[in-house]
């Protein structure tokens, strides 16, 4: 199943005051970037946070 552009756009709008958000299209699915470092994806209409330890 493909991610609607809606809910990718919604998903985007709501991590905007964490700083500049910007969503690739890759494969299908959406890669999705913060101040230019992939923290998720936007996978069949989900979003999968990548989790890193704290420096």
């Amino acid at each position: 199943m493909a991610c609607n552009s809606d809910f990718v756009q919604y998903i985007a709008d709501q991590c905007a005051g964490a700083g500049e958000i910007a969503v690739k299209k890759m494969i299908g699915d959406y890669c999705i970037y913060c101040d230019g470092i992939l923290f998720g994806l936007i996978c069949d209409n989900n979003l999968y946070l990548k989790v890193t330890e704290l420096d």
